[in-house]
């Protein structure tokens, strides 16, 4: 494995207090993504299928800001995950990429349905909700 990926790979299996992971871990994961090149990220997409729930999200938090297909195709599968803290971090990212002007539009069907089979449970998961589909005019 790559030493990138290594890197990647123990920093969001490393034990971090929730404030922690989004206070430092969450940077610097997405620090080492942003060296990552396709290699990498077909790499990190072999990996995703074989790491835990919690390893899956941080996966999907540190890569809300890497504007590229490799995060996007990995937030794209991790936001059909069957764990609802998976999903919820891959399409958070989605949407971040979208504001930070990724054009998503060509998987506006994909995302729809996601979204359709979400029941919102409070006021940040419908927020996340509604964002998504004005951004994506679903």
């Amino acid at each position: 494995m790559r030493e990138l990926i290594e890197d990647f790979d123990r920093l969001l299996d490393a034990q971090f207090s929730a404030d922690y992971w989004s206070d430092e871990g969450i940077s610097a994961a997405a620090e080492i993504a942003q060296k990552f090149e396709s290699d990498d990220w077909a790499m990190l997409t072999q990996l995703t299928n074989h790491r835990p729930v919690s390893w899956k999200a941080r996966c999907a938090d540190a890569l809300g800001d890497e504007i590229s297909i490799g995060a996007r195709d990995i937030l794209l599968v991790l936001m059909n995950d069957e764990d609802f803290d998976v999903r919820y971090s891959a399409l958070d990212s989605l949407n971040s990429l979208a504001q930070l002007g990724m054009d998503l539009s060509v998987y506006r069907e994909d995302i729809a349905a996601v979204l359709r089979h979400y029941v919102p449970t409070g006021s940040v998961v419908k927020f996340l909700i509604d964002s998504l589909k004005n951004r994506l005019s679903i």
